[in-house]
C-alpha cells in the first residue's frame, strides 16, 4: 500500500488539478490510517470536485476513523442533502452523538437506524417491541 501511495503522491505531483488522483491518494492514505494526509487530499479532491460524493464518503470516514465526531457529523449533513442516509449512516450518526455524550441526538439516530431496518428493538425485559414505539 506504501508503494500505491509513493506512486499515487507522483501522480499528483504531475497533475495538481486532477481531482480522482487526490482522490485516490485520500483513500490510500485513509487505508493506511493516516488520517492527517486522507483529510488533506480528500479536501483537494472536493475542491477539485465538489459534487463528488465518493470524496465526501471518504471524508466522513476519515474524520470517524479519526474520532472527529463533529467534523463527521458536518460531512454526514452535507452528504444527507444529496443522499438519504440509510442503516449504516443512521448508526455512525448514533455513535458519533453517543461519544460526544448527547444523549437525545443519540437515541433519536438509533431509533432512525432501527427503523430503518424494519426490525424490533429489544428491550430491557428481554422483549422485543415494536422500532414505532421505542
Amino acid at each position: 500500500m506504501d508503494a500505491a501511495a509513493a506512486t499515487l503522491e507522483q501522480a499528483v505531483i504531475l497533475a495538481p488539478q486532477d481531482a480522482k488522483l487526490h482522490g485516490g491518494l485520500g483513500r490510500v492514505y485513509l487505508q493506511l490510517h493516516d488520517f492527517k494526509n486522507a483529510e488533506l487530499e480528500l479536501k483537494n479532491s472536493l475542491r477539485l470536485d465538489p459534487q463528488n460524493l465518493a470524496y465526501w464518503k471518504d471524508l466522513s470516514s476519515t474524520y470517524y476513523l479519526a474520532k472527529n465526531y463533529p467534523a463527521t457529523l458536518s460531512v454526514l449533513d452535507v452528504i444527507a442533502k444529496v443522499e438519504k442516509p440509510n442503516a449504516g449512516t443512521w448508526f455512525i450518526r448514533a455513535l458519533c452523538y453517543d461519544n460526544l455524550q448527547q444523549a437525545q441526538p443519540a437515541l433519536d439516530a438509533y431509533q432512525s437506524f432501527w427503523n430503518w431496518i424494519g426490525t424490533k428493538i429489544p428491550t430491557r425485559s428481554g422483549k422485543r417491541s415494536n422500532a414505532a414505539s421505542f
